[in-house]
């Protein structure tokens, strides 16, 4: 039987919110949050994310080993000039029979042998790339290797006004969905018909706006998109509101239409 503990908060829609929900119904950080760093999460919420289906990136590391820690302030250098997120996994501690059972066992394909360190891009609960060993001991290197691997997410979730301004200075065509983290109804869609529609057609500009975290005026953005509460998705094209739904009462279709026709 797995084990399953619970998920750290810091793999829930962005890495500052507070409500605890599971992995399925949540928005895994995909690539450029606002923040960004390494974020670390338990074995078995490593089992949680990959189930998820969602895409991420993570390091399989053990304190104790060598290469493990000349790679560390490799991969925080990178997370922080590249600004995307690294998920860490620690190990360390983990007997040879768990590791059969609770990961080679369900992922033989992502979890092939045990060692460390490894980096590995997942999505759709695959392995799609794994950083050769040969790419640790230079930065150079990692950076290369990463950028060129890394997903090619547009996904921009926003929790200020100040993010949100510095986001449509610099895109004119994009869809802009409020979610509310407490709402699973918001957060289902989201995952469901946004994050997946992007990952599946790829490069898709959207800005996800944080309702509870938001710092800065809600009504100012109402009036911009022409709504009178947070429940809304709109499609902009050259910097103008073409077409606008309500979330809580339309239904996925039509939230998916609408990431498609952007």
């Amino acid at each position: 039987m797995k084990k399953y503990y619970t998920l750290p908060l810091l793999l829930l829609l962005v890495p500052s919110l507070s409500a605890c929900q599971d992995t399925e119904h949540s928005i895994v950080a995909i690539n450029n949050v606002g923040k960004n760093g390494l974020v670390e999460i338990g074995k078995y919420d490593l089992l949680r994310l990959i189930e998820s289906k969602q895409q991420f990136v993570f390091e399989q590391y053990s304190p104790t080993c060598s290469h493990c820690t000349t790679l560390r302030p490799l991969l925080e250098k990178y997370a922080k000039n590249s600004k995307k997120t690294i998920y860490t996994c620690n190990m360390y501690g983990l007997t040879e029979e768990e590791f059969n059972i609770d990961f080679k066992g369900p992922y033989p394909d992502i979890f092939t042998d045990y060692y460390f360190p490894r980096i590995q891009f997942i999505n759709d609960g695959k392995l799609t790339y794994e950083v050769s060993n040969a790419k640790f001991d230079s930065y150079y290197g990692l950076s290369n290797i990463l950028d060129k691997h890394f997903f090619s997410s547009k996904i921009y979730m926003v929790q200020s006004e100040e993010e949100f301004t510095s986001y449509v200075e610099k895109n004119k065509n994009y869809i802009a969905y409020m979610y509310d983290q407490n709402d699973d109804r918001s957060v289902s869609l989201a995952a469901q018909y946004i994050i997946t529609n992007e990952v599946a057609k790829a490069k898709k500009p959207i800005v996800l706006i944080n309702f509870i975290n938001y710092e800065g005026n809600l009504n100012a953005l109402y009036t911009k998109f022409n709504v009178e509460y947070y429940a809304f998705a709109s499609l902009v094209k050259d910097d103008e509101v073409t077409k606008t739904i309500d979330w809580s009462i339309a239904d996925g279709s039509e939230l998916s239409d609408l990431v498609a026709s952007i």
